[in-house]
């Protein structure tokens, strides 16, 4: 399955998020330091970054700039507990962008994963 990078600042969300997606097969790294997410980004590999957009200290405009500079490829999946509208307008210029509200559907969560991390079969 996939390799996720998953940042966001709650510790018991990230702890759920990462035993929902363990138990879907998929690698998780977590983060819950936004600064020390640079560093997990610059020096390691991801098929797909979930991140919450708004941490303490943290401007998650900067931390996606960061990524699609080192990362342009990388999709990143904005979940955030705050209206995704006010964050779709400013980051749908990006392309591999999703955006999900808490609270989610975790079903909604697999499909776009694995929109973004699974090839397209030819039909």
């Amino acid at each position: 399955m996939a390799k996720i990078l998953a940042i966001d600042d709650d510790s018991f969300f990230l702890l759920s998020l990462n035993n929902f997606l363990t138990f879907q097969k998929h690698e998780v790294t977590t983060v819950q330091n936004p600064y020390y997410a640079k560093e997990v980004i610059r020096d390691n590999e991801f098929d797909c970054l979930l991140m919450d957009i708004q941490m303490p200290g943290v401007d998650g405009y900067e931390l996606v700039e960061y990524v699609r500079r080192i990362r342009p490829t990388l999709p990143i999946i904005v979940i955030t507990g705050l209206s995704a509208s006010k964050y779709r307008d400013e980051l749908s210029r990006y392309e591999k962008m999703a955006f999900l509200e808490k609270p989610f559907n975790p079903l909604t969560l697999m499909e776009l994963i694995k929109k973004f991390t699974q090839p397209e079969s030819a039909e």
